[in-house]
């Protein structure tokens, strides 16, 4: 509790899947580590706030990178255009194409599963970061084939007939992009760093 121009606030109380809103609404999905985790049984009983932060981690998945990321790139892609380096521009634009021609990239769907899947603590009236963080380094514990092929996660998968096979080569794919995304980012960011302090200097 917290005073606000003399007014007491109270923060509201989390609602948890036990809660009577949701308890009648929500099933079991799978287990962790003895660590069980639920969903809704149907999309249209998701809370609001919550259902928004799934459809952020959806398109995230379509993108195969995170908004943070984009948002990342389109910045240097002005700043780029600003100072008239074309050539940084080409490569951001290449590294935007290179993430978007990915079949899947593997973090945006830890990301959407921690959203869709919660535990019976985790207040699920809205997406806690922290929270979801610690389930995602949870996730990756388990070895990959075996939590992406877990039955509910399937319904995400891009087809159903894909392999356990088919999922490695892609994790490995997804840390070459994301290697390269970074490796790019810090380069234009040193291109961009050099360009503004020669123009200063003139």
């Amino acid at each position: 509790m917290r005073l606000l121009f003399g007014f007491e606030i109270t923060r509201p109380k989390p609602k948890t899947a036990l809660h009577p809103d949701y308890k009648t609404l929500v099933e079991f999905a799978f287990d962790i580590e003895g660590v069980s985790y639920y969903s809704f049984k149907n999309g249209v009983d998701w809370p609001t706030r919550r259902l928004q932060s799934i459809n952020q981690f959806l398109r995230e998945v379509d993108l195969r990178m995170s908004s943070k990321d984009l948002k990342e790139l389109m910045k240097l892609q002005r700043e780029a255009i600003d100072k008239g380096m074309m050539t940084e521009v080409v490569k951001i634009i290449i590294t935007i194409e290179k993430s978007i021609d990915l079949y899947m990239e593997l973090d945006t769907y830890y990301r959407l599963f921690s959203a869709t899947y919660f535990t019976l603590k985790e207040d699920i009236s809205d997406y806690d970061w922290d929270y979801n963080d610690e389930k995602i380094e949870l996730f990756k514990k388990e070895k990959l084939d075996d939590f992406f092929f877990k039955g509910p996660l399937k319904k995400y998968l891009p087809q159903t007939n894909i392999s356990k096979q088919d999922i490695q080569t892609l994790s490995k794919l997804s840390k070459r992009n994301k290697m390269f995304r970074s490796q790019n980012v810090l380069e234009i960011m040193k291109s961009l760093s050099e360009n503004g302090s020669d123009s200063g200097g003139g």
